[in-house]
């Protein structure tokens, strides 16, 4: 599914493989946990919060699942931001397979005679490369010409100008990961081939059969916003990330990657953001205090969350539609107290 603008010939050549459905993971419940969960959903409910699916992973095994009306385990339910964390991930599994350029400066031509040539592909995936990019959400913006109006989600951010020196300023910005894209199918040569090492390489070895990762009309996989997968496939991909990149005796990615991704960044406004992902420590204080401070998340819109604990080896997930303020924090918090400390 995509918008129906322009000239989508690009996506008429586009093959998806259907993923085979593989567990991957042991589901063993624990009644504790999941009467916690289930009371968790309930107070959503009557709160209004819409609470879809809320998962926990623990020492690599599924120990409560809930979900809301309508919804089951292979419901695709959308992730918004949360596909930044996916976008960094492929970036990581092109970094394990040396299919990445030496040199990651330089990394469009339309860039080449201006100082944007200096902006680095760590910059992007640490939201500082310094352009210019409206995140706001309204008529007009960067962020919805991208998503809702444009042929190509890499026009606008494509366009933008650098207002800080790259490295220097965290800031926030859709568009920079839509450039992310558009620097991988660059550089494997066509949107068919940037599919194929998605389905080849993370969506086919984790077994996310429930799972769908949508193109632009011009056919570039929209990282920053659109990808749709069940809450178990969310928490598939957050156990990669606490195996350090190992998945059933396979390494899709290595380990110092993904050090690399759960590492604070050089801004000096705001520290704890890895590659795409949120982090708790980084900064002077921690994003969620009441969360052990090696925790890192994707995140959302809508506050969807899947949040990575290895010191707990706990993935917590929460898809849903809450419209406000949503305190997924203090709800984590109140499942790891559950958790037995080891075993």
């Amino acid at each position: 599914c995509t918008l129906d603008i322009g000239d989508t010939a690009a996506l008429n050549d586009l093959v998806v493989t259907p993923a085979r459905r593989d567990a991957a993971v042991d589901i063993t419940i624990s009644s504790q946990l999941q009467a916690a969960l289930d009371q968790l959903l309930a107070d959503d409910e009557l709160g209004r919060a819409q609470t879809r699916a809320p998962i926990v992973l623990h020492n690599g095994r599924l120990v409560a699942e809930s979900y809301g009306p309508g919804i089951t385990s292979d419901t695709q339910l959308h992730g918004w931001s949360m596909g930044k964390s996916v976008t960094a991930m492929l970036v990581g599994r092109l970094h394990t397979l040396g299919r990445l350029p030496a040199r990651d400066d330089s990394l469009f031509p339309q860039w080449a005679d201006d100082k944007r040539a200096n902006i680095r592909l760590e910059h992007l995936l640490t939201m500082s490369s310094g352009l210019s990019f409206d995140e706001t959400y309204a008529p007009g913006s960067d962020a919805t010409r991208m998503l809702f109006l444009d042929h190509s989600t890499v026009t606008a951010p494509m366009a933008g100008q650098i207002e800080q020196q790259p490295g220097a300023h965290f800031s926030y910005s859709s568009g920079t990961t839509n450039l992310i894209m558009q620097h991988l199918r660059q550089t494997l040569g066509g949107s068919q081939a940037l599919l194929d090492v998605w389905n080849e390489n993370l969506r086919q070895p984790l077994g996310l059969a429930d799972t769908t990762f949508e193109p632009d009309p011009d056919g570039l996989l929209v990282g920053s916003s659109y990808i749709y997968a069940s809450g178990r496939d969310w928490a598939r991909l957050g156990q990669l990330m606490l195996q350090r990149g190992q998945w059933a005796g396979s390494t899709p990615i290595d380990a110092d990657w993904i050090d690399a991704a759960t590492a604070s960044n050089s801004s000096t406004n705001e520290r704890a953001y890895g590659y795409q992902f949120w982090l708790n420590r980084g900064d002077q204080t921690l994003r969620w205090p009441s969360i052990p401070e090696d925790a890192y998340a994707m995140q959302g819109n809508r506050a969807q969350v899947v949040m990575i604990v290895p010191s707990r080896q706990t993935v917590l997930v929460r898809l849903g539609w809450t419209a406000g303020e949503y305190d997924f924090a203090k709800r984590f918090s109140a499942l790891l107290e559950r958790l037995p400390t080891n075993g």
